[in-house]
Order: structure tokens, then sequence, then C-alpha cells
């Protein structure tokens, strides 16, 4: 049940600090999931030809050891944590070659059926019900506090164009992350690490859609996210940050 894979921190995967940064570690957990899937014989591309079904990610955490740097070599490990009849738990290592873990998250994930978009039991696809592993990352999700949108310290606009749009016809996940992560200035990102990261969807966005993103900041090293469409939250998240 373990998917795991040699990778090279290329371009893609490094922030302008030279380092990976919160969006491209996002999109190499997504890498990972897709690829145990795949090899499970459940991805997105099997499920909806056999069962006209897909994937949602629903919750994820992540976190931050250390950061790999632009050429350095990593090993990628995906493996599922347990089976919850219609949920499930992935558990994604991005690991130095020598074992040390650079970075570890938790993801939540659910199927719903493409037509009714009802939840799915994962029996039909076969799915592990036995043999799980643990995990290096803890797999208890936060309950996030209720924000007013006026008390935001920074607030951007965002119509959703073709390019954010994946395979599910609606806005991918590593898209709502970049949105968040552009609400910090560059000269934050430079002066500060991001240690841990928690994300909840709560909604689908599609092509044409307005989102408007709401940053608050709870103290110097604690900030969440809300996006809306319209008066619909669609998606939240918080960041914990240190000092370089």
């Amino acid at each position: 049940m373990v998917w795991q894979d040699t990778r090279r921190i290329t371009s893609a995967y490094a922030s302008s600090t030279l380092k990976m940064g919160v969006s491209q570690a996002m999109l190499m957990l997504q890498d990972g999931f897709t690829e145990c899937f795949g090899r499970l014989g459940s991805d997105n591309v099997a499920i909806g030809e056999k069962y006209n079904a897909f994937w949602v990610l629903t919750k994820t955490k992540l976190h931050f050891y250390d950061f790999p740097e632009w050429g350095d070599d990593i090993l990628l490990r995906t493996f599922p944590l347990d089976n919850k009849i219609v949920r499930t738990h992935v558990c994604t290592e991005i690991l130095s070659p020598d074992g040390n873990v650079y970075a570890a998250s938790v993801q939540e994930m659910c199927v719903l059926d493409r037509t009714s978009h009802r939840p799915v039991k994962l029996s039909i696809l076969n799915y592990p019900t036995e043999g799980f592993q643990e995990c290096t990352c803890d797999k208890k999700f936060e309950k996030f506090p209720t924000f007013d949108r006026e008390n935001a310290d920074n607030v951007i606009e965002q119509q959703v164009f073709c390019e954010h749009i994946d395979m599910s016809r609606h806005m991918n996940n590593v898209e709502y992350v970049r949105l968040a992560m552009n609400t910090f200035s560059l000269e934050f990102i430079h002066n500060n690490i991001f240690t841990d990261v928690e994300t909840h969807y709560l909604g689908e966005c599609r092509e044409g859609q307005l989102l408007r993103v709401y940053r608050y900041a709870a103290d110097d090293h604690t900030f969440y996210c809300n996006i809306y469409e319209g008066e619909r939250l669609v998606f939240e998240m918080k960041m914990l940050t240190l000092k370089r």
C-alpha cells in the first residue's frame, strides 16, 4: 500500500527563497496521493471511468521539520492510514535520501458521485481495509475560529480562470493555497518560515467565479485565511510562522 518515488526539487518545487515553500509542498502532496491511488487502481481516471465518481480533498495538515532546496534529491512516500467507510486519511512524507523527514502531512479525502455529488462507499473501489501504517504527522484537525471580514488585515480578489481548473471541472486544491499565500508580501516570505499549515476545503469553485481572499493575524506568528465566493465560505486555512 506504500507508494514511494525518488524526486528532485526542481524549479517547479522551489519558491523564490530557493527552498520548498507551502504551495510547492502542497503540489508534491497532490503528486503523492494521485500516484498512490493509481497504484491501488483507484485514481480519478480509473474511478471516473468505472464508477462515475471522483476523489475530493477535504482537509490537509502539513508540518515542516526542514526545507529541501532547489537541486536536492528527496524521497516521496504516500500511504493510506485508514478506511472510514466513506472517507480516508492519507499520509505523505517528504524525506531526505538518508531518511530524515523534511515534511509530513495527513490529508482527509472522500469519493463523490459525479452526478449526485453524494458520498460513495470506499468498498466499491476495493480500497484497503487493513494493514495500515502510522504517520509521523498528527491527524487530528482543528476547528477554526469565525472571523468578521471587516477585520481582515489584507484582502485580495481573484477571478477563477481556465488554468485554475483541474479534471474535476472545478478549481484545483493547490490554487486555493496559492491564493492564500499571495496575501503575504515577498519580504514576509523571505523573512519568515511556515512551520505548520492546515487547510479545509468547504466548497467548489468554477470558471468565471470571483473570489475574495481575507487574511487575519491572530498574533505575530499565527495567521488565518478565508476565501469567499460571494457569501459562501469555500476555503479556510491556518498558518504558523517563525522568523528565519
